[in-house]
């Protein structure tokens, strides 16, 4: 099988990159397009000590994320120049030339990190026209307050004009239609009060998010990869499937339902009130919101195989063909995590 070198000027396969930024927590698309892209509008050298240096500073990860959240967006615009981004799309390099990686624990912006202790979470959840980062928009948002303390707070809730129309396919999932948002605020007009609310985000799509209410200069924490790591055994892990599966004591205030903005805040939020309950326990060295989204943004070891033909099996009982047949796929890094431990331990005897 052929290996796709992710660019000319870098010395690694696409593959190599792909799972190098799922690491530092970027889930979107990593074509050879994409990387050709960001490297046509930034310099090579230093988007490979961005690399090197995201798993200890902030800067770069958040830099890198950033990149290529922008390259899904403008990627197929063929009206986009060459050379420098348009200004409403650039974002702050960290400077390689004689600076030094943030030390564990850090956060690379000269403040001291945040304690998981004292840390009060903004779990935000939107609904959307649809999936599509370049054409959707946000038509509701809510963000609910985690306190240190575990109480839980709806603190806003709003319906949001896009602009577009509402497809029926979205509406037969939130139930919202053109006629709902008449009248509704502008993104523009929403946004600055929910980016008050805190520094510390957490959502259970996090990248779909934050893109749609243009809040991606937070720190994110993604509940749902934290799900994967602490209950792989699981049925499934959307934030619904977890609440029944977990029996989370959820309450939700009349009139709300699963895919609206706000139960489903709700629910992540009491999702990860638990998952921090059991990092406590289980991981006590993870102290700080910072080691905690790296801790995430690892590839997990999966306990079901998800593909149609071997559907319910566990990747522990499948045989090492169909193993490397996985490897050799462009399947997601838990996926090729997992397989590859498969394997190792088939081979190990």
């Amino acid at each position: 099988m052929a290996i796709e070198q992710a660019h000319p000027s870098l010395p690694m396969t696409l593959e190599q990159l792909h799972r190098r930024l799922a690491e530092i927590g970027f889930s979107g698309p990593v074509s050879a397009e994409h990387v050709s892209f960001v490297l046509s509008h930034v310099d090579p050298t230093k988007f490979l000590y961005a690399l090197r240096a995201a798993g200890k500073d902030a800067r770069a990860r958040t830099w890198l994320q950033k990149l290529f959240l922008r390259a899904s967006e403008l990627v197929s615009n063929p009206a986009t120049p060459s050379g420098p981004l348009p200004p409403e799309h650039q974002v702050s390099c960290p400077q390689p030339a004689g600076e030094q990686s943030a030390p564990d624990g850090a956060t690379g912006t000269g403040q001291s990190p945040a304690l998981l202790a004292d840390t009060t979470f903004v779990v935000a959840d939107c609904e959307a026209t649809g999936l599509d980062l370049a054409a959707d928009r946000a038509i509701e948002a809510a963000a609910v307050l985690l306190y240190p303390s575990g109480d839980i707070e709806l603190t806003m809730h709003t319906l949001i004009d896009p602009g577009i129309p509402i497809p029926a396919t979205s509406s037969a999932i939130h139930h919202l239609t053109d006629r709902d948002v008449i009248g509704a605020s502008k993104l523009a007009a929403v946004q600055p009060t929910i980016s008050a609310l805190g520094t510390h985000f957490a959502a259970h799509t996090p990248d779909l998010d934050a893109a749609l209410l243009d809040l991606r200069d937070k720190t994110w924490l993604c509940t749902h990869r934290l799900s994967l790591h602490l209950w792989p055994e699981a049925p499934g892990h959307s934030n619904q499937v977890l609440r029944y599966w977990l029996d989370l004591d959820v309450t939700l205030p009349p009139g709300l339902h699963p895919h609206r903005a706000a139960a489903d805040a709700i629910v992540t939020a009491y999702l990860l009130k638990r998952e921090l309950r059991l990092l406590r326990e289980r991981r006590p060295d993870l102290r700080t919101v910072e080691s905690v989204i790296e801790f995430a943004a690892r590839p997990a070891e999966l306990v079901y195989i998800p593909f149609r033909s071997h559907r319910g099996m566990k990747w522990s009982e499948a045989d090492e063909s169909f193993l490397v047949w996985v490897v050799n796929r462009n399947f997601s890094p838990d996926i090729h995590y997992t397989a590859e431990l498969a394997i190792r331990r088939l081979q190990d005897g």
